[in-house]
């Protein structure tokens, strides 16, 4: 019974596994596949994943996985770590130019600062302003030929400044360089003419005339009249100008004015003769010598003006001295030279700020950057240069007769006779020249000296 019921159990699997007409080879059944209604049905396109939409903590993974990978690399001394290649994405890196150009611009920035300053101090330092020192600076510049004739019959006075002669002849104010250019040819009709230099410009008055007369190198600024008669003048370092006038009421009326010749001082002197006048380098102050009789003797009385006041600053009585010329050396300093000795004044105080004991000095004048004083009799003289602080530079001893004297460049030239002595600071003298005739002045430039002999005026070489 069993075993029939086995045969029949496997009957029935034969059965099912025979083929049919549907059964492939394997065994399974085919079954037609039905084609979808594509009429109802819309295809919509499968969404893919792109990397970048990928979780973020994914990636985050991956990295900690590749970090931890890295990390348990053995480097151990006998192993070598290759650094993997720099990857070529096309770029390379480009080092600008800013160190370069950051230099650059700090050298401008100091060329610019350099040139800045430079044209202040320029602007500060000229006297009667820049445009003005610019147009004297290319009015003197050339030279010329020697021997040359000044136009005149003689000369009056000459007068050095600034490496310029002017030399004032009976008609003419002439005006030379040291090379022999004639940069200014100025016609007057004085018949007593009076000539004063500045840095700048030239004063030329007509004694006992109200006429004067102001240039500089390119010519004539100012020529004009004043109401009443002009005694004395001076003409200051910035280009103030102070007169000492005739006055109806007073001894004598103090004018003084400013570059442009606008009026901005006015006083008045009760008794006594004025004998000089000077003006501070800045124009702040005015200093008169003026000449007084007490008891049957002469004295004399220095006025200190501050022109901001009416009344004098101080006046400084000199008793039993002549006072014949004041000058102002600096806006702080002036000096006054007369019978009995030589001094330098403090402007604001009148205290001496020199101790002379060499007595009256027998000449003084302003020479290159020093202020020559010579002492001493007609056949020996001692020769000092000060400064414009009263302060003795240089001093040494000359026996001989002194005719004319020069300065340029540490070389003092001597004029005595026919014959031109040289000599450094020192005293020590370096050569002698001979010339043909006597000349009335001389002058010491590079390399020789300029002779002027009545209106001859010719350069010698005493290289």
């Amino acid at each position: 019974m069993i075993l029939a019921d086995r045969k029949k159990v496997q009957q029935i699997r034969t059965k099912r596994v025979s083929k049919s007409k549907n059964t492939g080879s394997d065994g399974i059944k085919k079954v037609k596949p039905i084609k979808p209604d594509t009429s109802t049905i819309k295809m919509t396109p499968e969404k893919t994943t792109r990397k970048s939409d990928a979780p973020k903590q994914i990636r985050r993974e991956q990295s900690n996985a590749n970090k931890a990978n890295r990390s348990t690399f053995d480097r151990t001394a006998d192993s070598k770590f290759i650094k993997p290649p720099k990857k070529n994405n096309g770029f390379s890196v480009i080092r600008g130019k800013k160190g370069e150009i950051k230099k650059k611009r700090l050298i401008t920035l100091s060329i610019s600062f350099i040139v800045i300053i430079s044209v202040l101090i320029f602007c500060l330092t000229s006297p009667t302003g820049p445009i003005e020192r610019i147009t004297n600076a290319f009015a003197v510049m050339g030279s010329g030929d020697y021997p040359a004739v000044m136009t005149g019959t003689s000369v009056d006075d000459l007068q050095t400044t600034n490496n310029k002669i002017f030399a004032l002849t009976n008609s003419h104010l002439c005006g030379y360089n040291y090379s022999g250019n004639n940069f200014l040819l100025l016609q007057h009709d004085f018949s007593n003419p009076v000539l004063d230099t500045s840095e700048e410009r030239v004063l030329l008055y007509n004694r006992e005339s109200n006429k004067f007369n102001i240039a500089n190198n390119s010519g004539s600024l100012f020529d004009e009249n004043l109401e009443q008669a002009i005694f004395c003048g001076d003409i200051s370092y910035n280009g103030s100008v102070a007169f000492v006038c005739d006055s109806s009421s007073f001894a004598a009326q103090i004018l003084v004015f400013d570059k442009n010749m606008e009026q901005y001082y006015t006083w008045y002197l009760a008794d006594g003769l004025v004998s000089d006048i000077t003006v501070s380098d800045d124009g702040e102050y005015v200093a008169l010598a003026v000449l007084k009789v007490k008891n049957g003797s002469f004295s004399s009385e220095i006025y200190c003006l501050d022109t901001e006041k009416e009344e004098p600053l101080y006046v400084k009585e000199l008793v039993g001295e002549t006072v014949y010329r004041v000058e102002s050396v600096s806006s702080s300093n002036f000096v006054y030279t007369s019978d009995k000795n030589l001094e330098f004044v403090d402007w604001e105080t009148g205290k001496a700020i020199t101790n002379n004991n060499f007595g009256s000095a027998s000449y003084f004048s302003s020479i290159s950057d020093y202020y020559l004083a010579l002492y001493g009799e007609a056949s020996r003289s001692d020769i000092l240069l000060y400064n414009s602080s009263g302060e003795i530079e240089e001093q040494f001893e000359y026996n001989g007769i002194i005719d004319s004297i020069s300065i340029f460049d540490e070389r003092v030239y001597i004029l005595t006779g026919n014959k031109v002595n040289y000599f450094d600071f020192s005293g020590k003298n370096q050569k002698t020249i001979s010339l043909d005739s006597k000349p009335d002045y001389i002058v010491g430039v590079d390399d020789g000296f300029i002779s002027i002999n009545n209106i001859d005026i010719d350069f010698v070489s005493v290289e």
